[in-house]
């Protein structure tokens, strides 16, 4: 596998965001791309916008590369500079890694239910981490799937 660490610490945080309630559809600050973003700048979510440690509230630039709506996606790879660039080289992924793993949890199927819709979305994320990180062994998918479900308490190790 490639760049495990960068995995465990991906997953970890989409975990923490799923049951802490942070983890919002069509949110800039709280989908997928917006926890990695968050959690990897040290910012705490807020609603639509995040706050730094310092107190001051942030907001989101990485969106200005690339956003998914309606099951498109808009990307624009000549905003990635200043503080976009920041934000999405902070997560350890490309800004074209990072536009496929929003890209896997906007567009998942929605289900009945906002929390089946969340789940479909990681469920299709854990996929999208698969690929990037060359990931081969099924029992580790698995394994990582297993972490979002909400009957069973498993810790995130």
């Amino acid at each position: 596998m490639k760049n495990k660490q960068l995995y465990d610490k991906t997953v970890g945080i989409l975990v923490d965001a799923y049951f802490n309630d942070t983890l919002k559809h069509n949110y800039c600050t709280a989908c997928a791309a917006g926890n990695i973003v968050a959690a990897n700048m040290g910012f705490a979510f807020t609603g639509l916008a995040w706050r730094s440690e310092n107190k001051t509230y942030e907001m989101p630039y990485w969106n200005h590369v690339f956003l998914t709506s309606t099951f498109r996606q808009r990307r624009c790879p000549k905003w990635y500079v200043g503080e976009a660039k920041l934000q999405i080289d902070s997560t350890g992924y490309t800004w074209q890694e990072l536009a496929k793993i929003e890209y896997a949890f906007e567009t998942a199927q929605k289900g009945n239910s906002d929390d089946e819709w969340m789940f479909n979305g990681l469920m299709s994320v854990i996929d999208v981490l698969d690929i990037i990180h060359e990931n081969t062994d099924t029992h580790v998918t698995t394994l990582y799937k297993s972490k979002f479900n909400k009957t069973c308490s498993l810790s995130f190790s």
